[in-house]
């Protein structure tokens, strides 16, 4: 059995620290694996002197010969310094995401067995831990049986990948998809560009006399900012029907308020998987 951890993508955030095996020798049944991990830390930052991490997001392929008897392989996930995180309090009662499909929203679910586990007092910090039953498809779908007896025994492996993040990733490729879809219909100016040349971009909304400025994803690993972006956006501006048709509240709304909405803030550190 081999194990592949992966954050080269969009958003990814993850190191890799080992793999391990644990249960019973005699029993192929009892065995599970222990893969240890740590979330990269962002850069230092000379104001408040430290590295700050928070956000993980990475993809796990577990690849195993077809001749495993079962039809599944569980793995626990460990992120050892999860203790030591900017904003540790939020790891209690917390769930930690997974999906197949990265860039479909609406294929995300949560772990509900996630559970941070606090290290003795004198030894301070903690892991996060969550188990995933990795899905062994013994035979490819499509395959015949004469198929399956001519292949090598090189080739008789199967694998299971599976992405893992502390909240579902609203990707940059999201991101300049909202952008078009808003430019279509409304005013779209950059205030200007990152470090990394990406453009800042402000959604400007309404023709009212009060200004209102709402910004999003300062923090950049906090994704479910732009997931609200989103939403607002799409209400404001009709873009979930052909006409951008709106109600007669929103109608309201936008002769009384003009709206600067920056969906993101900081793209780079969101690329980059930073908190």
């Amino acid at each position: 059995i081999k194990v592949f951890i992966s954050d080269t993508y969009d958003g990814g955030n993850i190191n890799f620290l080992g793999c391990y095996l644990l249960g019973d020798d005699d029993s192929n049944n009892s065995k599970h694996l222990l893969v240890k991990l740590n979330i990269k830390p962002d850069p230092f930052t000379e104001l408040e002197q430290t590295k700050h991490f928070q956000y993980f997001s990475f993809r796990s392929t577990i690849v195993f010969p077809r001749t495993l008897s079962s039809s599944s392989y569980r793995v626990t996930y460990s992120i050892e310094n999860a203790g030591a995180a900017s904003y540790a309090m939020a790891w209690p009662d917390s769930t930690v995401f997974y999906s197949s499909t990265l860039h479909n929203p609406d294929s995300w679910n949560r772990k509900l067995d996630t559970q941070f586990v606090p290290n003795p007092p004198n030894v301070g910090g903690g892991t996060l831990t969550w188990t995933h039953e990795h899905q062994h498809n013994k035979n490819r779908e499509g395959d015949s049986q004469q198929q399956q007896q001519q292949q090598q025994p090189g080739q008789q492996l199967s694998s299971s990948s599976v992405y893992f993040s502390y909240f579902p990733p609203f990707t940059y490729a999201q991101h300049l998809t909202l952008i078009e879809q808003c430019a279509q219909c409304t005013r779209v100016e950059p205030l200007g560009q990152s470090l990394d040349g990406r453009d800042i971009e402000c959604v400007i909304v309404g023709s009212g006399p009060k200004v209102v400025w709402i910004i999003h994803r300062q923090h950049p690993g906090e994704h479910m900012a732009e997931y609200y972006a989103q939403g607002l956006l799409t209400r404001l501006l009709g873009l979930d029907n052909d006409n951008h048709s709106v109600d007669g509240l929103v109608h309201r709304i936008l002769e009384m308020y003009t709206f600067y909405i920056v969906p993101s803030m900081n793209p780079d550190g969101g690329v980059r998987g930073y908190l």
